[in-house]
């Protein structure tokens, strides 16, 4: 049954719930596999109540896009469901598929962690997902258009170590790009909403960086990011067709 989210507001007992429910669909195959962190598991002595608050709501501002992040904590307004439901399976927008009047949907949504880990609390969001717009979730292997993500050898010693918290990434209309405290693979992720097409990470570096660089704003970016990654960071990233794993969401009872 579809409900109304003028503002539906959720703390819940995450220990208390299936990290992948079978109605709420699993991680894609090359994502980090979920499950009860230690000490929530049924029958574990040290099991607490784990709980942290999500609020989703419909977005009918004009405005454009909006996003706050402090620490563990964000704020998105006029997020699409797509972003979010990517949120939920730890994977790229550009990995969900399905029908467009679903997941071009625009909400804001707030999250505090509280004492929950990310992963535990990505398997309630499926639910609440799955419960609030009546969606199921179900995994495809699709041959695409990609771009890989790889480094120079030469670059590696280049890469700058991230000294505080992730910031996420901005880049301003002049194309100036920044990253803070980042991973290869969020930043693969970013760079793949700005190609509009799955980035693989490559690039077997571990750790978090920061990133600055800029690109040509007067080109569309799947021309000028892989030239200004190269150029000034010595990351290559390069067009490939591959088969990937991709989210495919649809409307429950809907074939």
């Amino acid at each position: 049954m579809s409900r109304s989210i003028a503002a539906l507001m959720f703390v819940t007992a995450a220990s208390l719930l299936p990290a992948d429910p079978p109605d709420s669909g699993t991680a894609p195959a090359d994502a980090p596999k979920r499950g009860l962190s230690p000490g929530t598991e049924p029958g574990s002595p040290s099991r607490r109540r784990a709980e942290f608050r999500l609020s989703i709501q419909r977005y009918e501002d004009d405005w454009p896009n909006s996003y706050a992040i402090s620490g563990g904590s964000f704020t998105f307004a006029g997020l699409p469901l797509r972003d979010v439901i990517a949120q939920a399976f730890d994977t790229s927008p550009t990995r969900v598929d399905g029908p467009a009047d679903v997941l071009d949907q625009r909400l804001t949504v707030a999250f505090e962690p509280g004492n929950v880990e990310m992963e535990v609390a990505n398997g309630i969001l499926r639910h609440v997902l799955c419960a609030t717009f009546d969606l199921e979730f179900d995994h495809d292997s699709q041959v695409v258009d990609t771009w890989v993500l790889t480094i120079r050898d030469d670059a590696r010693e280049r890469l700058v170590r991230g000294r505080g918290p992730s910031g996420g990434m901005a880049i301003d209309r002049e194309g100036r790009l920044t990253a803070k405290g980042m991973a290869m693979k969020e930043l693969a992720d970013w760079f793949a909403q700005m190609v509009n097409a799955p980035v693989l990470d490559e690039t077997g570096v571990t750790g978090r960086y920061d990133l600055a660089l800029t690109i040509d704003a007067a080109v569309e970016p799947a021309a000028a990011l892989p030239a200004a990654l190269s150029k000034q960071v010595g990351l290559e990233l390069k067009q490939e067709r591959r088969e990937i794993d991709v989210v495919v969401v649809k409307k429950r009872g809907v074939d």
